[in-house]
């Protein structure tokens, strides 16, 4: 390794340009990738189904509604109503 490391400071020394643009890619690319990309995820729709009906389950539900990854949609049924984006099945 310290043998590839020596001939590609040679080499780099030798062609001052080669490195120039190496540095100046190396920069280019920092800034697309920093700036130009972005994968957070938002505005996911979720359904829950609650079969315990206790408050500690409707207070889990609400926490994942209230977050800023996660769209609330109100839907009310007969009883109830169902937080996160359900769809009905027919």
């Amino acid at each position: 390794m310290l043998a590839y490391t020596r001939r590609e400071t040679l080499e780099l020394r030798r062609d001052p340009i080669r490195a120039t643009l190496a540095t100046i890619g190396s920069v280019i690319l920092m800034f697309v990738m920093g700036y130009g990309l972005n994968i957070d995820i938002e505005d996911l729709t979720f359904a829950a189904l609650d079969r315990d009906d206790t408050t500690i389950s409707r207070d889990y539900i609400l926490q994942i509604a209230g977050s800023r990854y996660f769209r609330k949609r109100i839907r009310s049924s007969t009883t109830r109503i169902s937080i996160g984006a359900c769809a009905a099945a027919n």
